[in-house]
């Protein structure tokens, strides 16, 4: 079938695209331009989550300031921008923010931390579901070393996993049904 891939409609790709339109009814305002202003909100993400990964490895504040800086004036994020990219910014914004709090449960694997990072990561997979192999892996890193290094206690880390997969099954269940069956025909292919 045409725009879809593996029988899965492309625009569910995008799931926010479906509040973006209602946003667009209710206020009469085009999508299009809709569109460009969350494309801003994540270029303005950036380099606040630049700033949080920074601060969360413990590095001077002025450092810091100037990680942030530097990211605001990257060719990179304005030229993701101008190409109207949602997903790649959605990539840029996210990674940062993602690799903070998931070190910061590593230093403090508390439950409040726990839950902000679930929070965190399938508010972003709302976002563009190509995120999810992008912090998934990075996620996975992370908390693994976490785990290794005795930071996170092994059951605390499962219950952080089976949360996370939990609200990604009960956010996008037509999207988890379709990853399911292709891993499935994958491993026994």
């Amino acid at each position: 079938r045409a725009g879809s891939v593996r029988g899965l409609d492309m625009n569910s790709v995008f799931p926010v695209y479906y509040i973006m339109l209602a946003v667009s009814l209710l206020t009469t305002v085009p999508a299009g331009l809709l569109f460009n202003v969350m494309c801003l909100c994540l270029v303005y993400m950036v380099p606040g989550g630049v700033y949080a990964l920074s601060s969360t490895l413990g590095l001077p504040g002025k450092v810091c300031i100037g990680a942030a800086a530097l990211i605001a004036c990257s060719s990179l994020v304005a030229s993701t921008f101008y190409q109207d990219s949602l997903g790649a910014l959605t990539v840029i914004a996210g990674m940062p923010v993602i690799a903070a709090v998931a070190l910061g449960f590593c230093m403090r694997p508390t439950w409040r931390l726990g839950l902000v990072l679930v929070i965190v990561s399938v508010g972003l997979w709302y976002n563009y579901l190509g995120n999810i192999g992008f912090s998934g892996l990075l996620l996975s890193i992370i908390l693994t070393h976490g785990v290794l290094s005795r930071a996170i206690p092994i059951r605390r880390f499962f219950l952080i996993g089976s949360g996370t997969i939990g609200a990604v099954v009960l956010v996008f269940p037509v999207w988890a049904w379709a990853l399911w069956r292709a891993f499935l025909g994958q491993a026994f292919q």
